[in-house]
């Protein structure tokens, strides 16, 4: 029986990832919280089941403060209303996998329209 280390695994499990999701994807979600430091935008994400508002997935993103401030020239006071809990969004993501924090989405993009069309 083969095994393996805890970091070959993790490092196996982020170059498939990077090899399979090399570009950004869009993704739908519900912002489940949102915590602030230093100018970057930590953002717990989940989705919910349909018929008893169970999590079905859940995961963390990452806006790094330079991506937020090319959204927030691109976006304006949209940007804001779009980081509040409870919200749903479309968003483009890269996933991305480290060995020792586990997968993250780095936000690159939002689709507001997605957002406000479902207010």
């Amino acid at each position: 029986m083969q095994s393996y280390t805890l970091f070959e695994l993790n490092e196996f499990i982020r170059q498939v990832l990077s090899l399979n999701l090399p570009e950004p994807i869009w993704v739908r979600c519900e912002l489940a919280q949102v915590k602030s430091s230093r100018g970057h935008f930590y953002l717990d994400l989940v989705q919910k089941r349909e018929d008893d508002d169970g999590i079905l997935a859940q995961g963390q993103a990452v806006l790094w403060q330079s991506n937020y401030r090319k959204l927030q020239q691109k976006l304006g006071l949209e940007l804001n209303a779009l980081l509040q809990e409870g919200i749903e969004l479309q968003m483009l993501v890269q996933p991305e996998f480290h060995e020792r924090y586990g997968l993250k989405f780095v936000i690159h993009d939002f689709e507001p329209a997605y957002t406000f069309g479902k207010l």
